[in-house]
């Protein structure tokens, strides 16, 4: 296996400069093995922290892409943009006001970068690989995932926005849609979706490792909140993806549809009770309302 094939790491950036100077540090922090580059795209950012903090960027680290958009087009938009303009097959998303964790405990198989690079070369069937986050910020501790099936994804996202995947995937499926109310739970759902009706395999890893610095802010927001309509959701999920939905749910309308995703919350309620005995730190926030959604939330 070659050590040449380098990833793109992407990162969105609006109004995030108090805290992406940190962030793109705990990047060079990280013993990775491979080459990469990092792309931010500043998504019309207004104020001038945001100027000053990509000014220092740039001038400690003058081989970082920062592409300004002239408009505020939101975060698909700049994920998009960042993915056409990389270099290489792998892309690896990142938060702009969240770290990677540099624990030597956690690194001693490697960074996260360089073992997922590792298994998607050696395995084309692998369309996703995802890693546990650890918490800090105003509450810490680990952040498991929720268990992950095929089935389960098509009305509870259990995949992470800043797992990584193939730059070809994403350019094959679409890419991220604003139009998604989550968009990160659309964009998994039209990856899974390309793959099965191509026939491809749709492997999803998940490292168990806490590689990714998962910030909390005690400020009460949750940045998908407001109300969803869950008919709306699903016809348009059922549209856009209509291949594997009709696989596991068929003849299944929008509406029956709805009503099963009330179920899976009641479901998801004990895996959270779960997560609440392992880290009951986390639990806290989250029913204070204080956890930001890095991973859409059930409705």
């Amino acid at each position: 296996m070659s050590k040449q094939a380098g990833f793109t790491i992407i990162v969105p950036c609006y109004k995030a400069g108090e805290f992406i100077e940190e962030a793109i540090d705990s990047v060079y922090a990280l013993p990775i093995v491979r080459p990469f580059e990092i792309i931010i795209v500043d998504d019309a950012s207004p104020d001038e922290c945001t100027q000053d903090a990509l000014d220092r960027i740039k001038a400690k680290y003058p081989e970082i892409q920062v592409i300004k958009q002239n408009e505020n087009k939101g975060v698909s938009a700049a994920r998009n943009t960042a993915i056409h303009a990389s270099k290489y097959d792998y892309i690896f998303p990142f938060d702009a006001d969240d770290k990677w964790n540099d624990d030597p405990s956690v690194l001693a198989a490697g960074t996260f970068f360089d073992r997922a690079i590792d298994t998607m070369e050696s395995d084309q069937d692998t369309l996703f690989i995802c890693t546990d986050l650890k918490l800090f910020g105003s509450c810490s501790g680990k952040y498991p995932l929720l268990p992950y099936s095929e089935k389960k994804i098509l009305t509870r996202n259990s995949i992470p926005a800043i797992s990584a995947y193939r730059k070809q995937d994403a350019i094959n499926s679409g890419g991220y849609k604003s139009s998604d109310r989550f968009e990160d739970w659309g964009f998994n759902l039209r990856m899974i979706n390309f793959r099965f009706k191509n026939n491809l395999e749709r492997k999803v890893i998940k490292f168990d490792a806490p590689y990714y610095g998962y910030r909390q802010v005690n400020n009460g927001e949750n940045r998908s909140s407001g109300k969803v309509n869950r008919k709306d959701m699903f016809q348009s999920y059922y549209d856009n993806n209509p291949d594997i939905y009709s696989h596991y749910y068929p003849q299944v309308s929008p509406e029956k549809m709805a009503s099963h995703m009330v179920n899976e919350k009641i479901r998801n309620i004990s895996d959270r009770f779960s997560m609440a005995v392992k880290n009951p730190s986390w639990v806290l926030n989250k029913i204070h309302g204080k956890v930001k959604n890095l991973i859409s939330p059930q409705i």
